[in-house]
């Protein structure tokens, strides 16, 4: 079971999914879970709500996880990213690792790897 006050912002372009999935597991292990579907969201809502864990799609609009993870870092927000892809290529996989990222969660996923993940 999560600490009560964990909590995870999760950034993804496919927002309905994931509010499921956030709803559903995550919450009820005992997270709080803030949901942002850009970059610019995701850092404005993450300096006042301090996340333990950063959970971030590759493929966003405009730019990707890996510059999200960049500029989490120059805001000084050093919280652990887990970062999901569709590409299984080992040069990506290494390349998130190598940017910084605690995790990779390759698509499609299940619940429970996700859950895995974050605990």
């Amino acid at each position: 079971m999560a600490n009560p006050s964990s909590r995870i912002l999760i950034v993804v372009s496919d927002q309905k999914t994931m509010r499921m999935i956030g709803q559903t597991s995550l919450k009820k292990a005992g997270y709080e879970v803030l949901f942002c579907n850009t970059i610019d969201d995701a850092l404005e809502q993450a300096v006042p709500f301090l996340p333990h864990i950063v959970i971030l799609d590759h493929d966003l609009p405009g730019l990707s996880g890996r510059d999200l993870m960049v500029a989490l870092h120059a805001a000084a927000i050093k919280s652990p990213v887990v970062e999901m892809m569709t590409d299984d290529d080992a040069s990506n996989i290494v390349q998130s690792y190598r940017m910084g990222a605690r995790d990779v969660l390759l698509k499609p996923y299940t619940v429970g790897a996700l859950v895995d993940i974050v605990g």
